[in-house]
């Protein structure tokens, strides 16, 4: 299974939905900057936000980990996230990860804290290829699966979220860009091999397409011939017909 770890902002999400707001520390009030030095005596240097009215953040290194914890405006504890590592993951998760999802790749990891001290772990895994959707997995402490959230459903989030129903997987690519065959999902080229032995692979782009949306574009040169068929998939690797007349 191979791993890979573009964290970008991802490690100060506390797996919430919470649009999170910057502010000074001079705003955080004296409870929570009180419990927060009680929890992190060692941290130095921390950038507070809030995410509503009652609970503060804020975003930190700790342990040489980047690490968020949030807290009530009273100074209560409610939660802390740190990014992970995959060597790190408890056994039973990375032995669920490849037992059931052994191509895909960790795009994300962290450990969550709750404040009555329950430990849990929170996964992203993607399809190997440009601009894959990401599967959601939650692990209890023992690493345990507790939940997962397919591609689907959090397009169906962020789709009420926005109040749009327009799929946006793949909107940072542009069209007409060549994608080698690596970068395709494993299932299009098992496709391929099994639909298509008597052609081989040429080429493949990515194409905008006004009714399906977004696809890959495979284009197959018959073995032996100068004979070329175009075959169509969408983000998530599956086939697609499309009327080439």
């Amino acid at each position: 299974m191979k791993h890979l770890f573009p964290f970008v902002l991802l490690f100060l999400i506390t797996v919430s939905s919470y649009a999170q707001e910057t502010i000074l520390e001079k705003q955080v009030p004296q409870a929570v900057k009180k419990a927060f030095v009680e929890k992190y005596p060692e941290v130095t240097s921390v950038e507070w936000f809030k995410n509503n009215d009652t609970v503060i953040g804020a975003k930190f290194s700790f342990n040489k980990k980047k690490t968020s914890a949030e807290y009530t405006t009273s100074g209560v504890f409610l939660s802390s996230s740190s990014e992970m590592t995959p060597k790190e993951l408890p056994g039973m998760v990375s032995n669920y990860i490849r037992g059931n999802h052994r191509d895909d790749i960790v795009n994300l990891a962290m450990m969550n804290e709750k404040s009555d001290g329950k430990i849990s772990y929170y996964v992203e895994i993607r399809k190997p290829g440009v601009a894959q959707a990401i599967t959601k997995l939650y692990f209890d402490f023992y690493g345990n699966l507790t939940k997962i959230i397919q591609p689907e459903e959090i397009k169906i989030e962020k789709d009420a979220e926005n109040g749009s129903d327009k799929d946006d997987l793949g909107a940072d690519i542009a069209s007409g860009q060549q994608i080698s065959k690596k970068e395709l999902p494993s299932t299009v080229s098992t496709y391929l091999d099994k639909n298509y032995k008597e052609y081989k692979f040429d080429k493949a782009i990515f194409i905008e397409d006004k009714k399906l949306g977004n696809l890959y574009e495979v284009k197959m040169r018959k073995i032996g011939y100068r004979e070329f068929i175009l075959v169509h998939f969408d983000l998530l690797g599956k086939y697609v017909e499309i009327n080439q007349k």
